[in-house]
């Protein structure tokens, strides 16, 4: 009688591991309170606790941000299975391996396929590109809504009523604001917003 043979494979070190689980505790911290600032009008929340809210959302994006930023980061100079070269391995022979996977006529042995296999390259790629871009325009609108970095200083200074100091603003008091440069940062916002709002639907 023939016994099947398994080799123990180590794919993802300690610090690919502890990305993933940092991501998760932040992407759920930052969904339940976003959805609340987002439904805050319907909920009858002040300005003062939208404020609050939004302090609380970005203090959890600094930490989503810069759990990201480690994570590219140990893409180049960790292990190799936490490499890019590895995990986004796009190569000449990408799309031959990729249809081969799909009609699962070959490339389908889990060695060749440690880690993640030619579709689930695609999908993390992806995934990475929608948290990148979550973590840029998140770290704008802390900016534009909050007078945070790391562009807060320079939003403030560029909307300052004349006479006020920069360092005085505080969100919500239009008073304080230069009512055309205000206007021109809004502008200058919404698309951040959309892509913000539509990164959190995909």
């Amino acid at each position: 009688m023939a016994l099947d043979v398994y080799q123990r494979l180590k794919i993802w070190d300690r610090p690919v591991r502890l990305f993933h689980w940092i991501n998760l505790l932040c992407f759920l911290g930052l969904l339940g309170v976003g959805l609340v600032i987002f439904y805050g009008g319907d909920l009858g929340i002040s300005n003062d606790g939208k404020i609050a809210l939004k302090q609380i959302h970005v203090l959890i994006g600094y930490v989503f941000a810069a759990n990201l930023l480690v994570r590219i980061i140990w893409g180049f100079v960790g292990s190799p299975h936490a490499r890019w070269r590895h995990l986004f391995a796009f190569g000449p022979r990408y799309r031959e391996r990729l249809a081969r996977y799909l009609r699962k006529d070959g490339d389908t042995d889990p060695l060749h396929n440690a880690g993640h296999n030619p579709l689930g390259q695609l999908s993390v790629f992806v995934l990475y590109l929608l948290l990148l871009s979550q973590a840029v325009t998140g770290l704008f609108l802390a900016g534009s809504d909050l007078f945070w970095p790391p562009v807060g200083h320079l939003i403030a200074e560029w909307i300052a009523a004349p006479g006020v100091a920069p360092a005085d603003l505080v969100p919500y008091a239009k008073p304080l604001y230069d009512p055309e440069h205000y206007a021109e940062m809004r502008s200058l916002r919404a698309p951040f917003i959309s892509l913000h709002v539509y990164g959190f639907y995909a």
